[in-house]
């Protein structure tokens, strides 16, 4: 079989090089592919092994999916100069199974988390943080906002849950679903974020939403405000304090696509007014609105401007006991701030 796989590569590569492989490949068993892989990873060369490794592989996942996945994550061939072959594999194989049983994956994931191999770099981040926003993308364009919620939540590790509430907030660039969803969907997940038992992420994250919202997707966001309760809207007039660019108008391409448009916003300038506004309109003190207003600040903007704002602000709220937590918290882990 190895031979005739490098006769069907020796040749010009085209169309018909792959139906040879594919013919060839029929010949193994799903039994056999886990030996096959072994006995052929040396003596292919990278190039064959694409056209061999994934085709069998995604065979075999069809067939079993997290045997096909053990496989590939414990006892894959690792040939040296060959970085990032087995997270590739791995990338991929999960992209297609998650669309076939998101459940099996997602708990897949799980049981797979402290793995040597889910540690390894994948695109950006750890394959097991890539993967999990994977996952949660799926659950979203699945109307899942409430189960997306709590696999983020249930992760084991601080780091891979702010990636994915991240991801979830449109943040994360691998992740697309919360700018396509339905405006009244958007709505559910904003509410759904400010409803978590973990207030300071839920914030925060909601945050981010808007923040991304008044960013790159402007159309319905009116409808949407008008739709929030006082205490939402004051929420989300916390979030334009995170805004930096406004988007504009769509621009039609040849292609039948778009261009979003933009230009530059003072969030900060315009968030700031009407968040305190927000806040007097559901019977908050101003000092309570600009220390919530800071840790916000705090939490999502680069040191300079926070320690321009804590100064700014430091007489009209008691910001001593919030400075003293956020430093309490370094080094101990917390991930989600100054």
């Amino acid at each position: 079989l190895i031979q005739e796989i490098k006769n069907a590569h020796a040749g010009p590569q085209h169309a018909l090089t792959t139906l040879r492989i594919g013919a060839i490949l029929e010949g193994i068993g799903i039994g056999e592919i886990p030996r096959f892989i072994l006995l052929a990873h040396d003596k292919l060369t990278p190039v064959e092994q694409e056209a061999c490794f994934r085709p069998l592989l995604e065979r075999w996942l069809k067939a079993d999916p997290a045997a096909a996945m053990d496989f590939v994550l414990h006892d894959f061939p690792i040939r040296e100069g060959s970085f990032g072959q087995r997270t590739g594999l791995l990338g991929r194989l999960f992209d297609s199974w998650t669309p076939v049983d998101l459940g099996m994956a997602k708990a897949w994931l799980l049981s797979n988390w402290e793995a040597p191999g889910m540690t390894e770099i994948f695109v950006m981040n750890p394959l097991r943080h890539q993967l999990s926003v994977d996952v949660v993308d799926k659950l979203l364009y699945d109307g899942g906002r409430e189960a997306a919620i709590g696999f983020a939540r249930q992760l084991p590790e601080g780091a891979a849950r702010k990636l994915v509430m991240h991801a979830i907030a449109g943040s994360d660039p691998y992740s697309s679903a919360c700018m396509n969803l339905p405006m009244e969907e958007v709505l559910a997940l904003y509410r759904a974020l400010l409803a978590m038992p973990e207030k300071d992420l839920g914030r925060d994250t909601a945050a981010l939403l808007w923040k991304n919202l008044r960013e790159r997707r402007t159309e319905g966001l009116a409808g949407m405000e008008e739709s929030m309760n006082p205490a939402e809207r004051f929420e989300a007039s916390l979030a334009t304090l995170l805004v930096r660019r406004t988007a504009t108008v769509r621009e039609p391409t040849p292609g039948g696509g778009y261009i979003q448009r933009s230009e530059p916003l003072d969030g900060v300038a315009v968030g700031r007014d009407a968040a305190i506004e927000a806040g007097l309109a559901i019977g908050m003190a101003r000092s309570e609105i600009v220390a919530v207003m800071t840790e916000l600040v705090m939490n999502n903007m680069p040191h300079e401007q926070t320690l321009e704002w804590v100064d700014k602000y430091s007489e009209e709220a008691d910001l001593d006991a919030l400075l003293i937590r956020k430093v309490s918290q370094l080094g101990k882990g917390d991930d989600s701030g100054y």
